[in-house]
């Protein structure tokens, strides 16, 4: 047996005992339902994007994209910071529904001078309906 094959089948026997031994409550915002009530929290600055929240997401728990500084890497972050996190956002949140189909969210600090903005964001690439899709 392979290393890999070994610890996921350690974390699989682990997973199944603590949920047996402490039951999670069901997690239900709207009409939508987390397998797992796990909700991965947004951290800002590069750390909670697409791949992180798609991978809690496909997990069956609620995958969170922090917008906080999401341009950084952009070329003209420091130039026009608010269409680098804009244009930013919009690549992340279509790269994580495009590797998960489990519910994403995206948590924009009010504090940030572009919330209207990247609101906005979040709001057209979803529609009107809530950014938990």
């Amino acid at each position: 047996m392979s290393l890999f094959a070994g610890l996921d089948a350690k974390l699989t026997r682990l997973k199944e005992s603590c949920l047996s031994e402490y039951p999670l409550p069901e997690l239900r915002i709207g009409d939508k339902r987390a397998a797992l009530a796990i909700v991965q929290g947004g951290m800002g600055v590069g750390i909670s994007l697409s791949n992180l929240a798609s991978a809690v997401a496909r997990e069956g728990g609620i995958g969170v994209i922090a917008a906080n500084a999401i341009g950084m890497i952009e070329d003209d972050y420091y130039a026009d910071p608010t269409a680098a996190n804009v244009r930013a956002l919009r690549r992340e949140i279509r790269a994580a529904r495009g590797r998960s189909a489990g519910i994403l969210g995206v948590n924009i600090r009010v504090a940030v001078n572009c919330f209207h903005e990247l609101l906005d964001a979040g709001r057209q690439h979803h529609g009107r309906r809530q950014l938990l899709s």
